[in-house]
């Protein structure tokens, strides 16, 4: 017999990535339009990952490997639960993401490496 994660559990899943996301991209100093810019996403797609409205949260594996490099963090970062076995309940603890990375490597970015970067990325835009 197939398991299924139940679309409520799934619903709890989504938001802690959306608060993943929102978090990490605030400890960066980052707003939404620069992390878009970095990640080479729109603003929009950026905006509704991180709401908690429950169909936002769905993002393709590419979408987590372009915020990760972005934001300078492993994928699974972003990830809820991602040290943890998915257990069909939803169950997941608050992020400990010490396993993952260090204090550090989740500081702010300095205001002239984001500005640097975000036009880098601009220049690749085009």
């Amino acid at each position: 017999m197939a398991f299924a994660i139940h679309s409520l559990v799934w619903l709890r899943y989504g938001h802690n990535f959306s608060e993943n996301l929102r978090e990490l991209r605030r400890r960066r100093g980052l707003s939404v339009v620069a992390l878009a810019e970095l990640a080479g996403l729109s603003r929009n797609q950026v905006y509704n990952l991180e709401r908690r409205h429950p169909h936002c949260a769905d993002p393709l594996l590419s979408t987590v490997f372009k915020l990760a490099l972005a934001l300078e963090v492993p994928p699974a970062v972003l990830m809820p639960g991602a040290a943890q076995l998915v257990d069909g309940q939803g169950h997941l603890k608050e992020p400990d993401w010490s396993v993952l990375v260090a204090p550090h490597q989740v500081a702010k970015f300095p205001d002239s490496y984001v500005a640097n970067r975000r036009s880098l990325a601009r220049k690749d835009a085009f």
